[in-house]
C-alpha cells in the first residue's frame, strides 16, 4: 500500500454504505468499518465506528481494542477518547478509563467531555449526588453530540433509581456499583 493511499481518508461514497448499515444490520455494519479500516488505516473514524458498533452488540472486548486503535491513531479525537473510557468502565477497568481520559481534564472546565468524564469518575467512586449533579451540568453544556446526553440521562436514571448508596455495596457485589449502573444503562443504547 502506498504511503498516500495510508494517509488517506476515507471517502464519504465509501462511507455511507456502512453508515446506512448501523441502523439496521448491525454485524453487517461492523465488517463494513472492518474492510474500510483496511482500506484507510489512517481514518480514525472507522475503528471508532466499528467499536461503536461492537459495544452496542456488547462484544466489549472487541469494542475496547477498536476504540483504542482509533484514539493510537488520532489521540485529539476527543469523542473516541470519552467512549474508550466509558467502555473500560463499564467494564471494571476503572485505572485504564482514567488514563484515556487523561486529556479531557486539560479541557476547558466547561467542556462537556471533560465535565461528563468527571461525572462519571465522581460515580466510579459511588458519589452519586455529585455524578448526577456533574452528569446533569455536561448535559446542559453538550450541543454538539445529543445521543451522548441521551446516553448519559441514562446513566443519571440508573442512579437515581438505585438512590444515594448505589444500593448494595461494591463489596457484596462482583462488580462494582458504577460497573453495573453503566451496563444497565448503556445496553439500552448505541455508543
Amino acid at each position: 500500500m502506498s504511503e498516500a493511499k495510508e494517509m488517506m481518508e476515507c471517502p464519504e461514497d465509501r462511507l455511507a454504505p456502512a453508515l446506512a448499515a448501523m441502523s439496521d444490520n448491525d454485524e453487517r455494519a461492523v465488517g463494513l468499518f472492518s474492510e474500510l479500516a483496511e482500506s484507510y488505516p489512517s481514518d480514525a473514524r472507522l475503528p471508532f465506528l466499528r467499536g461503536s458498533m461492537l459495544a452496542s452488540l456488547q462484544r466489549y472486548d472487541e469494542a475496547c481494542e477498536a476504540l483504542f486503535g482509533s484514539v493510537r491513531i488520532a489521540p485529539g479525537f476527543l469523542i473516541a477518547r470519552f467512549q474508550l473510557g466509558l467502555l473500560l468502565l463499564t467494564c471494571g477497568r476503572p485505572v485504564e478509563a482514567l488514563e484515556i481520559w487523561g486529556p479531557l481534564q486539560l479541557l476547558p472546565a466547561d467542556h462537556y467531555l471533560r465535565v461528563f468524564a468527571q461525572g462519571l469518575q465522581s460515580m466510579a467512586r459511588d458519589e452519586f449526588d455529585v455524578a448526577v449533579s456533574t452528569l446533569g451540568r455536561g448535559i446542559t453544556l453538550n450541543q454538539e453530540i445529543p445521543p451522548l446526553n441521551r446516553d448519559m440521562q441514562m446513566v443519571i436514571d440508573e442512579m437515581t433509581k438505585l438512590g444515594p448508596s448505589g444500593g448494595a455495596g461494591a463489596g457484596d457485589a462482583p462488580i462494582s456499583s458504577a460497573q453495573l449502573l453503566l451496563q444497565q444503562a448503556l445496553v439500552k443504547t448505541r455508543h
